[in-house]
């Protein structure tokens, strides 16, 4: 594991131990790995933003990564390190966790060679992940941004908006609780949603909603069928859908 206490930034504004956006201490560090025979990038993510960005031409996985704490001694406990095993790159981090008033955030900018398959496993914090291969999230809380993945995308989020667009494949969503906005996905899009307005437009095969709590649904230009399943409550509207629409009675 890396520790980031390379540089330390003392922060003018106030600490909260509720929120890493307000935290007084700052750590940076960065550090690449060759891509070499990997086909997978592997993320493991504790609390803090991580944004993953294919970048054209890239021959190697590189970490641009910020710690901040609410006191100066907890960036020592902040860690994050790149290995390669077999076919795949792997960024774990690390974070302290035995205090009570205090709290330490790890912020991540990751840049990939476009169009790499990658596995997200994140706890908290903004995610934005742009112009990938096919991509697997796993996500406790915090928004989700996905734009542009060359291949499936499945996510598995219990809390925070959720906002895809431009998906070359079949799209899997399984939320607790947040909206849904889907735009453009070449393939299929299946939906089991706890609560939370669900927005899907411009998908070339067909659209299921098995499972929906609360909210609102709106679908629009679906080239298949558009299936509900169960629904707690929210109206449900859809315009151009080319095959079989199926909403509960």
């Amino acid at each position: 594991m890396r520790t980031l206490s390379l540089l330390v930034i003392g922060l003018l504004c106030g600490a909260s131990a509720h929120g890493w956006e307000q935290c007084k201490y700052e750590a940076v560090s960065s550090d690449s790995i060759r891509l070499g025979r990997a086909k997978l990038v592997e993320i493991n993510a504790l609390a803090g933003s991580l944004e993953v960005v294919g970048e054209k031409g890239a021959k190697q996985i590189t970490v641009d990564a910020t710690a901040c704490a609410t006191k100066e001694a907890l960036l020592d406990d902040v860690q994050w390190g790149l290995k390669s095993k077999g076919r795949k790159i792997i960024l774990d981090t690390d974070l302290p966790r035995d205090y009570t008033d205090d709290y330490a955030a790890l912020n991540l900018v990751v840049t990939v060679p476009a169009g790499i398959d990658v596995n997200i496993d994140d706890t908290s914090g903004s995610m934005k992940v742009r112009r990938v291969g096919a991509l697997e999230v796993r996500d406790r809380s915090g928004s989700i941004t996905i734009i542009d993945a060359g291949g499936a995308v499945t996510i598995d989020d219990s809390s925070g908006s959720i906002t895809v667009e431009n998906v070359r494949g079949n799209l899997r969503v399984d939320d607790s609780s947040g909206s849904i906005d889907i735009e453009e996905v070449t393939g299929s899009v299946l939906v089991k949603d706890g609560s939370g307005s669900i927005r899907i437009d411009d998908v070339g095969g067909s659209v299921e909603i098995v499972d929906d709590g609360s909210g609102s649904i709106s679908v629009a230009d679906v080239g298949g069928d558009f299936l509900v399943g169960d629904d707690g409550s929210g109206s449900i509207s859809h315009r151009r859908v080319a095959g079989t629409v199926r909403l509960p009675d």
